[in-house]
């Protein structure tokens, strides 16, 4: 049975797969794999621990003498994982970094393995591990996120969609076109925009040749908070402070791009890349001389669709290239769907 967001709206069409490669991970070296390896560690110490209990429950018939050699082998069993994380730990790469650690056995409770449990650290930003585990855990490896277009209309034999054309996101992390596994920061299968162009592609296939409304672009299947509590007004403008939506397209941003002149006072051009109408530039930043340290400021102010950017870029100097956060993450997807659909000879 077809998930329906809107009573009487019909789906025009789906993406059935996730857009994601198939997470295969290939053998690393223990460098490049400090956490794989330690993740196999516990497992398998955790499967010998696991055995050896499961040999020594009452009623297995099993004596009290019996149960020495079983003691023995969960001790050796957790001596083992012990040894294996000592290794993994100081590897080089995971040598670099600081570590806190207290692995207990969740049947027993008993403590498999510690390293500085006391200790207070900086937290990093690992509650996104949390999120992905649990996800994985509700939803399963083979859940697969929906992205469809939908229409209160019908198609006329002309070609004319006779309503709005929705855009409806469910989700999907990844309609940015990302590839996985990857080896660099990030790695992307062609433009990120990539899954949005195969919509459009189907929806003229499907005969469409003008939508008489508007494109929509429905991200109410999430609630509507788009900055979580203790987030800080400052991020909110740059990549990593994105707005949450059920919709994101290219981690929901876009690059501004500055690129200083030739001469000192020349003006330095601002393009942004892929166009948006989530905000505007105000561009008060011009070329400085060759030797000049460039000196850029940005700053967005919570709401508005202004963002101002000054300074000095030094002359002939390299493109400065600034991610900037979307706002409105369903607007600008549905902005960007539509100038695909122009591409492709479809009229709005």
């Amino acid at each position: 049975m077809e998930e329906e967001v809107f009573p009487g709206v019909s789906t025009i069409l789906s993406l059935q797969p996730i857009y994601q490669q198939r997470m295969m991970v290939k053998p690393r070296t223990i460098e490049r794999s400090t956490a794989l390896i330690f993740v196999a560690a516990i497992l398998a110490a955790t499967n010998v621990a696991t055995s050896a209990r499961a040999q020594s429950k009452p009623g297995s018939g099993a004596t009290a003498k019996g149960n020495a050699p079983a003691a023995s082998r969960n001790r050796a069993a957790t001596n083992r994982f012990s040894a294996r994380a000592d290794v993994a730990l100081a590897s080089p790469a995971a040598s670099k970094g600081e570590w806190g650690l207290l692995i207990a056995d969740a049947a027993t409770g008993d403590t498999l393995y510690e390293l500085n449990a006391d200790k207070y650290f900086v937290p990093a930003s690992n509650m996104k591990l949390f999120t992905t585990a649990l996800a994985l855990a509700k939803l399963g490896p083979d859940y697969r996120f929906h992205t469809t277009l939908e229409t209160h209309g019908a198609l006329s034999p002309d070609g004319t969609l006779a309503g709005d054309l929705f855009l409806v996101g469910r989700g999907d992390p990844n309609l940015s076109n990302r590839k996985f596994p990857y080896d660099l920061k990030e790695e992307f299968a062609g433009a990120p925009e990539k899954v949005l162009g195969e919509l459009a592609d189907a929806l003229v296939t499907k005969g469409v040749k003008k939508i008489a409304g508007d494109v929509i672009g429905d991200d109410s299947y999430f609630p509507r908070e788009p900055y979580p509590d203790g987030w800080e007004i400052g991020d909110m403008v740059w990549e990593y402070g994105a707005a949450i939506s059920s919709i994101v397209i290219d981690d929901n941003t876009v690059a501004l791009t500055l690129t200083p002149g030739l001469l000192a006072g020349d003006p330095v051009q601002a393009t942004v890349v892929p166009g948006t109408p989530d905000f505007y530039i105000e561009n008060d930043v011009i070329t400085s001389a060759a030797e000049v340290k460039s000196d850029i400021t940005l700053a967005r102010e919570p709401g508005s669709q202004l963002v101002v950017v000054r300074g000095t870029l030094p002359a002939t100097s390299t493109p400065r290239k600034l991610v900037l956060a979307i706002h409105e993450p369903a607007q600008h997807a549905a902005t960007l769907l539509a100038r695909l659909l122009t591409d492709r000879g479809v009229k709005i």
